[in-house]
């Protein structure tokens, strides 16, 4: 899909396909990195990212949420039930299934309400792949069978998926009956199917091949199901079909080809995590570490992989590595551990019914039966292994060569001889069956171990002619073994060379296409991220988006950024994360020798190592100082010619950083720089703006506020008086013979004074009250939520420790007080007047008084 068409469809992803390939997929990404991308595209990129990054997927699901805030309720809930979908798939992955279940159940209720076909289809996909998970089979089929009929004459696509994936698991039932139910339908291979289909197909045809013991095209059908389940976005699948694919090598007895292959799927599934992932390759691979006689490894990784998938025991893949531990146990002589884990595994292969894992189960039972003595139970257990084998001659003849086991051991013939036997004995009989079945078994040498069986059988029933023929067969046998062994391998490297270059090309035009996606994608984020980063003048602001956007783009386990201290001798830590956790606050002296930051600083340059060793022949200090770091990039913050800090990244492995990574961080740092010299400008304009407002509310001399400031504050509280009846009161007083204080000891001692009166009165009253000075040597206070009582106390208290200071140099002073407590209706101007005629009683009376107005 190219960038055109998914712009044609922005206005309307409700249409959204069921997944992509990777280059519709970077077209997606590039709208979304343009930086005004609709929210929908946030969605279909959520959507299309949620089995390829899950996590990544989670986030953009958030993001697109935050963006339908303002969206009416009903236009939200199909996007909204989408997105419960991506939610429900990171839940599916990691073996949440309740929590998947519920959300799924949720989205489908959602589709219904708001008539979303394509949603509806993809809700009933969810809860199919849960159902699997689930053992539950009958309610897998529905599902799917519900997802093609919600989708057909809609979508295409998404009913080939739920048929091919109908018949691909039908193939581990009956792979006989699949094939003629389906493989008519799905004969034409890929043709005018998507990617995501097509390896739904290659899966189905590969099975049929697999159980039909025609290993060469099943591995060819496997290898395409690899590269197109990458190329669709579908991890899970892929692990699956590689580790398929080495599965369908060990039977071609290519052991090193099977195990690149499970190598290939275990690196896989530990980058895609999930337990349904990881379990599948373990146990895989387990399997050809069984066929190398390696038990105790591969008994450890079973093991592991049961512990794995222990939320999804009820699952295909939790039976099948329950068998392959049979296997293990059987293989070290373990029987009766074989028999216990071959019981259980019974009962989960009934309740899937896969003929596959029925039959093995039985076989695995009736090995380790006949080996602990009871031939009974191990003959009906081979036969109930055969019965359900049928269809798949490679497991007929495994259930065979048990039930001969167990004839030959019947030397009393106690034991029922199967019907038709012509044979000089039961245990001849089933051999040569098991050898019909195995000579008719495409591509497919018979194993001269079963040769020599019937060879021993025939030995002991005295016809050596038979005896020594076959033995002689069983000779060619393993000779043209040896020559069928290096054309099978010949034929997996030539599967294994076709899909390499195939994905090498892929690869090659996928670079070709990222590299350029990157660069585009790269500057418009560039762009975007400086705007946000310059456009924010808090310090606190700008640091956490620098973190984010550093996190973003780079390799970065160490974040720090430093500021130059006053004096410029030392970078003090302002910002500090490593490995998600905050550092401690630390500084670090401009002259250190070891530590990339001083040394970025003393030289305003940038720094950049990879890991080497420093000069003293020891490891790079760490960005943070608390370790040590493999890789370490510093930069300059610097306005103009003045270095305002330094920003450092750092991470755990070498050579982490180039040139494209130097060249982001430089820009990254620039903005940074130019943000926070901005932040600086503003903080100090913010503080003259605050010394200019003090300035012009306060006294020069005092330091009290001012008229002006007191004015607005009997204006302040007058009103508020007249809201709630708060009452409010005011002292006004007067220094006694302050004139004389001026001609006395001179005009410097009289503004000592006035300033000592202005601290004793602002110590001595409460912090609600506003303390200023009037003019001259008159001071005002406002008293909040005090009437003339209190205000009168107040005062009196006042007065008393005046006249209790012994003021430098011009001994005790005193003052006199006027008060008086706003009346209702009445104005501050009448207040204020009827103070100063108090205080002019005071005056009258004798000084160093108090007097109401």
């Amino acid at each position: 899909m190219s960038t055109r068409r998914l712009e044609e469809q922005s206005p309307d992803l409700a249409s959204l396909e069921f997944l992509v390939d990777d280059d519709a997929l970077m077209a997606l990404e590039l709208m979304v990195a343009g930086g005004d991308a609709s929210p929908e595209a946030f969605v279909a990129l959520a959507w299309q990212l949620r089995q390829r990054n899950p996590a990544r997927a989670l986030v953009l699901a958030d993001d697109a949420e935050a963006r339908f805030g303002g969206w009416p309720a009903d236009a939200r809930r199909g996007h909204a039930a989408r997105l419960q979908l991506v939610c429900a798939e990171a839940d599916w992955l990691a073996g949440r299934l309740d929590a998947a279940a519920s959300r799924a159940h949720d989205a489908l209720q959602s589709f219904d309400a708001v008539a979303d076909a394509r949603g509806r289809a993809d809700a009933h996909w969810m809860r199919a792949m849960l159902a699997i998970d689930r053992g539950d089979w009958p309610g897998k089929d529905a599902e799917l069978q519900a997802m093609a009929e919600a989708a057909r004459g809609l979508d295409a696509s998404r009913v080939d998926i739920a048929e091919a994936a109908q018949a691909y698991f039908a193939a581990f039932r009956d792979s006989s009956a699949a094939h003629a139910r389906w493989g008519a339908r799905f004969a034409a291979g890929r043709d005018g199917l998507s990617v995501a289909a097509a390896c739904w197909v290659e899966d189905f045809r590969a099975v049929c091949a697999h159980h039909a013991s025609d290993f060469v095209p099943a591995i060819r059908h496997f290898a395409r199901a690899y590269t197109l389940a990458l190329a669709s976005g579908q991890p899970r699948r892929a692990v699956i079909a590689a580790t398929n694919t080495g599965d369908s090598l060990n039977h071609l007895n290519d052991y090193p080809a099977a195990l690149d292959w499970m190598q290939r799927g275990l690196e896989l599934a530990r980058s895609a995590g999930g337990p349904g992932a990881m379990g599948v390759a373990l146990l895989q691979t387990a399997h050809t570490l069984r066929l190398l006689d390696r038990l105790d490894a591969s008994r450890e990784m079973l093991q592991e992989a049961l512990e794995l998938m222990a939320p999804l025991a009820a699952s295909r893949n939790h039976a099948y590595a329950m068998w392959q531990l049979v296997e293990v146990e059987l293989a070290a002589t373990h029987f009766a551990d074989a028999l216990a884990v071959a019981r259980g595994l019974v009962e989960r292969a009934d309740a899937l019914r896969q003929s596959d894992l029925q039959s093995h189960a039985r076989c695995g039972q009736a090995r380790a039966l006949l080996a602990l003595g009871q031939p009974a139970q191990a003959l009906a257990a081979a036969e109930a292994a055969l019965r359900h084998g049928e269809g798949a001659p490679n497991l007929q003849v495994a259930a065979l060569r048990v039930m001969a086991d167990v004839h030959a051991l019947d030397v009393d013939r106690a034991l029922p001889a199967p019907p038709g036997v012509e044979a000089p004995s039961v245990a001849l009989h089933v051999l040569l069956r098991a050898l019909a079945l195995a000579d008719g078994i495409a591509r497919f040498t018979v194993p001269g171990e079963l040769l020599d069986a019937i060879a021993r059988e025939y030995a002991r029933l005295g016809d050596y002619v038979q005896a020594y023929a076959f033995s002689q067969r069983a000779g060619v046998s393993r000779e043209t073994s040896r020559s069928q062994e290096a054309r099978n391998r010949a034929v997996a490297m030539q599967v294994t060379h076709e899909t390499e270059r195939a994905q090498a090309e892929a690869e090659h035009q996928r670079s070709l296409a990222r590299a350029q996606a990157e660069r585009l994608e790269t500057l418009e984020r560039l762009g975007t991220i400086g705007r946000e980063i310059t456009r924010n003048l808090e310090p606190s602001a700008i640091l956490a988006a620098l973190d984010l956007h550093v996190r973003a783009l780079l390799d970065a386990t160490s974040l720090v950024i430093h500021r130059v201290s006053a004096d410029g001798r030392e970078l003090v830590m302002i910002f500090g994360v490593e490995a998600g956790a905050p550092l401690p606050p630390h500084r670090i002296a401009v002259d250190d020798p070891r530590r990339p930051a001083a040394r970025c600083a003393r030289e305003r340059r940038e720094l950049m190592t990879g890991g080497e060793p420093d000069a003293d022949g020891g490891e790079a200090a760490g960005v943070g100082g608390t370790g040590h770091s493999r890789s370490v990039m510093c930069a300059p913050l610097s306005d103009a010619d003045r270095l305002l800090g330094v920003m450092s990244i750092g991470a755990d492995r070498p050579r982490a950083y180039a040139e494209r990574e130097l060249a982001i961080f430089r820009t990254l740092c620039a903005y940074g720089a130019i943000a926070l010299a901005n932040a600086d400008a503003q903080a100090q304009l913010v503080r003259k703006n605050a010394q200019l407002e003090q300035l012009s509310v306060s006294d020069t001399l005092t330091g009290l506020s001012n008229r002006l400031r007191l004015d607005q504050v009997l204006a302040d509280e007058a009103a508020r008086n007249a809201r709630s009846g708060a009452p409010v009161s005011v002292i006004l007083l007067d220094l006694d013979h302050f004139k004389s204080v001026n001609d006395q000891h001179g005009h410097l001692a009289g503004d000592r004074v006035l300033t000592t009166i202005g601290e004793l009165l602002k110590a001595s009253s409460r912090r609600t009250d506003e303390v200023g000075r009037w003019g001259g040597e008159e001071f005002l206070v406002v008293c909040r939520d005090t009437d003339v009582v209190g205000v009168r106390a107040l005062a009196q208290h006042l007065r008393e420790r005046i006249a209790a200071h012994d003021f430098k140099g011009v001994g005790h002073r005193t003052a006199s007080f006027g008060v008086a407590q706003l009346a209702d209706g009445e104005d501050v101007e009448s207040l204020v007047a009827r103070a100063d005629v108090a205080l002019y009683r005071a005056k009258r009376g004798g000084r160093n008084r108090v007097e109401a107005g």
